[in-house]
């Protein structure tokens, strides 16, 4: 972003207390350093000193977390400047900051080359722009970043520093399970959570994965909306399925809205599909959503993976499998 971007503004995309410190990351932290690398691998409680042991005696099953966006592509507000960006297909947590850092360089760069065509003092320039930056800065960030999308991965990578975290945007289920197979070992993790289109996708990417022989999945659904599919039914293959959703949205749609008045809300049934009688499935209906969306008739459904009240219950019910995941391939070894 070069020195202006630091000047301006604190881009600390990831910190989301006053301390810094995330959410698994409030517990009392060890670490070792991998003998390799000579890198520090940071950890907590007894699940990741595990996790930390395995790591150095060469036995280790990886996990992967698949984060699948929703099918609104107004909600990639930084990206408006680089359609050529889009969609994303299996970004990394470090790519899919990148692009967004480099939009807020265009931004920075057009709106400096506007304000040097005026005749305004050099001080007034500056605190324009200055003001302009961290408005764009503070958009994206509550609006991508801010986001069970981005926040689970971060908080399972602090269990587990070796985990794959990819982020897709929606419609592309076939590339989200031939990226998984591509990386898959035998026995590992498979976290898959969408929302809106994403939420969708998940139960899609889950019902192949069974078709292939892929278990222990955890799948969450974020306000999931799949028109003329079947996003409820979930395949044996899943441990435990966990589905947030809202019924305050409309579509804006007059025709739409009177018609089918649920949708633009979310699945709530989400149940054990035929012959499943294994997967733990919790449904649980979010009220009086919050989140950086203002004032459209769709604002809940927009902000419904921008809560804290929803991505502190998903951690809640996530992290903990992922700990018991990590404990059970200690004894197993």
């Amino acid at each position: 972003m070069g020195e202006s971007f630091e000047d301006y503004a604190d881009f600390g995309m990831w910190n989301r207390s006053e301390d810094g410190q995330t959410l698994a990351g409030s517990n009392n932290h060890v670490g070792t350093v991998d003998k390799k690398t000579g890198e520090t691998i940071v950890s907590n409680d007894k699940a990741s000193q595990n996790f930390v042991e395995r790591h150095d005696n060469g036995e280790l099953d990886y996990r992967q977390v698949i984060s699948i966006r929703g099918g609104d592509p107004s909600k990639a507000t930084g990206l408006s400047v680089d359609e050529g960006s889009l969609p994303f297909k299996g970004d990394d947590l470090n790519e899919y900051e990148g692009k967004f850092v480099n939009a807020i360089n265009y931004k920075y760069s057009k709106k400096k080359e506007e304000l040097d065509n005026t005749n305004l003092p050099e001080k007034d320039k500056g605190e324009l722009l200055k003001q302009y930056i961290e408005k764009e800065i503070a958009n994206i960030k509550s609006e991508e970043f801010d986001t069970s999308l981005v926040s689970l991965p971060r908080e399972v990578k602090s269990l587990d520093p070796e985990t794959k975290v990819k982020i897709y945007d929606s419609s592309q289920p076939e590339a989200v399970v031939e990226s998984i197979m591509k990386d898959y070992e035998q026995g590992e993790q498979i976290i898959l959570q969408g929302h809106s289109a994403g939420g969708g996708d998940v139960q899609d990417v889950a019902e192949e994965l069974n078709d292939r022989g892929v278990g222990n999945v955890i799948t969450v659904q974020i306000d999931s909306i799949e028109p003329f599919g079947d996003d409820a039914s979930i395949p044996a293959n899943v441990t435990k399925a966990v589905n947030v959703y809202q019924k305050e949205s409309k579509t804006g749609n007059a025709t739409v809205d009177y018609i089918d008045s649920d949708a633009m809300n979310g699945e709530d049934k989400v149940h054990q599909g035929l012959f499943n009688n294994k997967t733990e499935v919790i449904n649980k209906e979010i009220k009086n959503v919050t989140g950086p969306s203002q004032g459209l008739v769709n604002s809940p459904h927009r902000n419904i993976d921008n809560d804290p009240v929803v991505q502190k219950f998903i951690q809640e019910q996530v992290l903990p499998e992922v700990e018991k995941d990590i404990e059970n391939d200690a004894k197993k070894n």
